[in-house]
């Protein structure tokens, strides 16, 4: 642990104190699209956090826990990027919603207010927008799959992947990172994924 890690435990914000915890790749797999043709088949542009964090760090998996596609993979073979996670996820809230509306107060994206999920985690929960108004103000959601669904998080996806990183639980969906005995730079790491990663 370097002083510049120690520091960014308790001090900074947004993609910054990020990456002083956690360094990204040197070379971050992306895909071979361009924004432009993710925002294009998603419907909507995605918020400005999102897409600088992603850039940075690309497809690959955080801490064991959270899964990110290739944000600008446009399903070649062997690979899953982020549109197609999307539309995938997508379609299967709309189900659950359509049988239990009671357990999924959100509607789905496009509706006003829509979930809108991007990534999952290695107990099966997606994490998504509450897609309400310009992307800029989107804040998290969450569709946990071992409890309720709860109103969306206080913040952007860079600041509620912050607070988790820095050992705190972030809200419903976000448990603590680090367990008993443990010290947050323990257990944060991004593992990078490339091309034909088996998602």
């Amino acid at each position: 642990m370097d002083a510049r890690q120690r520091a960014a435990l308790t001090e900074g914000s947004g993609l910054d104190a990020v990456m002083a915890l956690v360094p990204p790749p040197l070379e971050p797999y992306l895909g071979e699209g361009t924004w432009e043709q993710v925002f294009e088949r998603l419907g909507t542009r995605l918020p400005p956090d999102f897409v600088a964090l992603t850039e940075r760090y690309g497809a690959g998996n955080w801490s064991w826990w959270l899964d990110m596609s290739a944000p600008l993979s446009l399903d070649r073979p062997q690979e899953q990027g982020l549109a197609a996670t999307v539309e995938g996820m997508l379609d299967g809230y709309r189900q659950l919603r359509a049988a239990h509306p009671q357990y999924y107060p959100m509607p789905a994206w496009p509706e006003p207010g829509g979930f809108l999920p991007f990534a999952s985690t290695i107990d099966g929960d997606q994490i998504g927008w509450c897609a309400d108004g310009p992307p800029e103000t989107w804040r998290v959601a969450v569709n946990p799959r071992h409890w309720d669904q709860g109103p969306p998080l206080p913040g952007d996806f860079t600041a509620t992947l912050l607070t988790w990183l820095r050992g705190g639980p972030a809200g419903s969906g976000f448990p603590g990172l680090t367990g008993r005995d443990l010290h947050p730079l323990d257990v944060m790491f991004f593992e990078p994924y490339g091309p034909g990663a088996p998602w």
